[in-house]
């Protein structure tokens, strides 16, 4: 028989003889020579010692071993490693203090002004004990505060903690007191959403006279690039967050290598909306401050929304952007995004995977504007490979090779590197690495491993898998853990389910990731238990952020086993199979609009019915969700409704609402009045008639359009009501009374008039149960091998 791969061995008096035979349109045969030339290494190492464990004898030659290690890791390239972030910015203000530097919706700052309100922060924060390691935490709105916050904890020495407002009270006490903080920059507005602290707050308006009598002047912080600059935590296995402690060197290597890439210029316009709890945030705020570009501040409403995101771009005229790939194609489906977008010059894409069809449908909106593929994470000072992505690249794009100063290797469990085209998991060197986590010294020597190919240095172990390329770079290739990315946030499913397992009401608990729907991935939580899933999102959104809070909650009597005993995740039924809260006394939609709203949502949420006063986060929405509802309005209603107009009336009554009263202002009435059309004759098929006409073709149904139906009734029959129901369906569905016909121009489509329906009787209840079955059989294969007569 025929194998896609097959190897034969013939033993010789002093050698082997092999022969390799394979499918060639599955394999290239460069793949078989290097799958042939690792499998000499092999045996070469079996002769060469064979008393040693086969998992550790090698798979390369020294030559590619050379090539992988050495070569594709040869990064070394100048740049201010003696300069911490705050010195390199203080050099750009003096080279163009008159140029604007930030802009938000209160004003702007130039580069001087920005400078010296930075100073006297710092200087300010100096009083209140802030030095070399101090930890400092940075709660604000997004706003030009924001920036002055930033940098004036890096001029007095600190190291910043990002706290963003829209998380749980208890988790921003947890990372509070986890990570030390000293001293608590915030502004008055906030003050209701700050866990208790009993060190030093300081309101950058509040006090803002205060630190406005302090000196201009730059300050000697005597900060080195290996000093803490950062404490950003992320989500933890053990249900807790993990504090990740970056340092300056990480940040302006990132930036240096960044002028490798896609150059940042003082002509470039960039924009910043990404919260600061996240290390994606600090290229988007430092880089462009340290290379003299201006940067924006996007507002609360476009950073949640893509319509009103893809406006400020408009507006700003912004030339460089960067978002999570989700991001990139919820605003593709803004109105006119491509004509609005046309002054963007480079689009960096990082965060999740990037596959080859948004690539391609960005490429395509966008020619003139040049698209980056990066990888990374918090532990690597957010990015250690770089694709330039310029499509064709299939379904998934490259993340590329190793950014200027830093290593990217893929090792099998022992710490060899696999050969080209294996999976293995990823591991980062170089400049960009923090130096671990705070106050967990098992979990850093865990994760930041020595390294075995250099003198000195570490590795960090993403637990990410990856694939060498043939041509270079590097393909990533999922998890080995059950760490997660949804719309670029990093999830611990361990986290999450520490959370649910809190409530009193839950015994046990497992959160998956599941993609029913291509593109759609969503949180589930899987409980046994008594807890409804209104109770249930409201405890675990006291523990989690918005964005690891389960979509939807389903309630088992028992979860799935292995034979081992351990959960089977691969067995947990889909939520529509669980036994799913749903709400008690649900307010059906009345109205035509209600109706059809109902049933996008229902659609695009992926839940089976959708009730008018449903709460849309409630049911697992978010921004880019709402984006897409949005579009499916303008497609149905005609009408162009604003994501923020959902994300403010977030039932179906309520947005409902909205939409009637756009709909009379632009109609005059709550919808257009439709216009009966009469169909008759022969009439062209559409798309999914064609395929019913193709299968009626190999299938031979005898010109049927639709297949009878067998169901069961049961109860007392009352055969002229029946009778009645079949004559109401088939006047209303002219799709019931359609058949084919074969014309000279093609197969069309004839809609008969309607006609009462003939219904035929046959009775058996003179029959016993086998003879019953054996007629019934009969009959509907009788049925299937005539047309379906009307």
């Amino acid at each position: 028989s025929k194998f896609d791969l097959y190897l034969e061995m013939f033993v010789m008096p002093d050698s082997l003889y092999g022969a390799l035979e394979y499918a060639t349109d599955l394999f290239e045969r460069t793949t078989i020579e290097r799958l042939l030339s690792s499998y000499a290494t092999l045996l070469e190492g079996i002769v060469a010692d064979p008393e040693r464990r086969v998992s550790e004898l090698a798979l390369l030659s020294t030559d590619e071993r050379r090539q992988i290690v050495v070569e594709r890791n040869a990064t070394a390239a100048d740049y201010a490693s003696d300069k911490c972030v705050h010195e390199l910015f203080a050099a750009q203000a003096a080279k163009t203090p008159d140029a604007v530097a930030v802009t938000h919706d209160d004003g702007q700052l130039n580069y001087g002004e920005l400078d010296r309100r930075s100073n006297q922060l710092a200087h300010y924060l100096r009083t209140l004990g802030v030095r070399r390691e101090t930890v400092v935490g940075l709660c604000m709105e997004r706003s030009l505060d924001l920036v002055v916050g930033l940098l004036g904890i890096f001029k007095a020495g600190g190291a910043y903690l990002p706290l963003d407002p829209n998380y749980p009270p208890q988790r921003l006490a947890y990372m509070v007191e986890d990570a030390k903080a000293s001293v608590l920059l915030t502004q008055s507005t906030l003050a209701g959403v700050l866990p208790d602290y009993n060190g030093k707050i300081v309101r950058l308006d509040a006090d803002g006279a205060e630190i406005e009598a302090q000196p201009e002047t730059q300050l000697a912080s005597g900060v080195r690039p290996d000093n803490l600059a950062y404490v950003i935590y992320t989500s933890g296995s053990t249900g807790r967050p993990k504090g990740v402690m970056g340092q300056h060197r990480g940040i302006v290597n990132r930036v240096a290598a960044q002028q490798d890439i896609a150059p940042l210029s003082e002509v470039d316009r960039c924009a910043q909306k990404t919260s600061i709890g996240f290390v994606d945030s600090i290229f988007e705020l430092i880089g462009p401050l340290l290379c003299g570009s201006q940067l924006t501040i996007a507002g609360e409403e476009a950073a949640k929304s893509p319509d009103e995101l893809v406006s400020l771009l408009e507006w700003a005229r912004i030339t460089r952007l960067v978002s999570v790939p989700s991001l990139a194609a919820a605003m593709l489906a803004v109105p006119r995004a491509d004509r609005r977008l046309d002054m963007l010059r480079s689009w960096t894409l990082s965060g999740e995977a990037l596959s080859g069809d948004l690539l391609e449908q960005l490429s395509s909106a966008l020619p003139s504007c040049r698209f980056v593929n990066l990888y990374g994470s918090t532990e690597v000072a957010a990015d250690a490979t770089c694709h330039l992505a310029e499509g064709g690249e299939g379904r998934s794009v490259p993340i590329g090779s190793p950014i200027a100063n830093v290593q990217a290797y893929v090792l099998d469990g022992n710490l060899e590197p696999v050969p080209v085209g294996v999976a293995g998991e990823l591991h980062i060197g170089g400049a960009g690495l923090a130096r671990g986590y705070v106050g967990r010294a098992g979990m850093t020597a865990e994760r930041f491993i020595p390294n075995p190919f250099g003198e000195g240095g570490r590795l960090y172990r993403t637990g990410d898998l990856g694939r060498q390329l043939p041509e270079g770079g590097i393909a990533y290739a999922g998890r080995r853990d059950h760490q997660v990315k949804i719309r670029g946030f990093r999830i611990e499913l361990g986290e999450v389910e520490a959370a649910l397992l809190a409530h009193v009401d839950v015994r046990q608990a497992v959160v998956v990731v599941r993609e029913d729907a291509p593109g759609e991935k969503r949180l589930v939580g899987y409980m046994v238990g008594d807890a409804d899933s209104a109770v249930l999102r409201e405890h675990v959104k006291q523990y989690v952020p918005d964005y690891m809070v389960p979509s939807v909650f389903v309630q088992l009597d028992e979860l799935p086993l292995t034979p081992s005993g351990k959960i089977d995740r691969l067995a947990l039924p889909a939520p529509a199979e669980g036994l799913r809260h749903e709400e008690v006394g649900r307010a059906l939609p009345l109205t035509t609009v209600e109706e059809l709203l109902a049933g996008i949502w229902a659609e695009v949420l992926q839940v089976e019915r959708v009730g008018l006063n449903d709460d849309f986060f409630e049911l697992g929405g978010h921004s880019l969700v709402a984006a897409r509802i949005t579009a499916r309005v303008r497609d149905s209603f005609g009408i162009e409704l604003p994501v923020r107009a959902l994300l403010e009336a977030t039932t179906v009554a309520r947005l409902a609402e909205r939409l009637e009263q756009a709909l009379r202002e632009e109609h005059g009435s709550p919808l257009p009045a439709l216009v009966a059309q009469a169909h008759t004759g022969a009439l062209p098929l559409s798309f999914a008639q064609e395929r019913l006409w193709f299968l009626e073709q190999l299938e031979e149904l005898g010109g049927a359009y639709h297949l009878p139906l067998r169901f069961r009734l049961e109860g007392e029959l009352d055969l002229a009501a029946l009778g009645r129901t079949f004559d109401e369906l088939i006047r209303r569905h002219g799709s019931l009374r359609t058949r084919f016909e074969m014309h000279d121009s093609g197969p069309m489509q004839v809609i008969e008039p309607d006609a009462p329906f003939r219904l035929a009787v046959t009775d058996l209840s003179m029959l016993d149960a086998s003879e019953q079955s054996r007629e019934i059989e009969r009959i509907s294969q009788d049925e299937l091998r005539r047309p379906f007569d009307l």
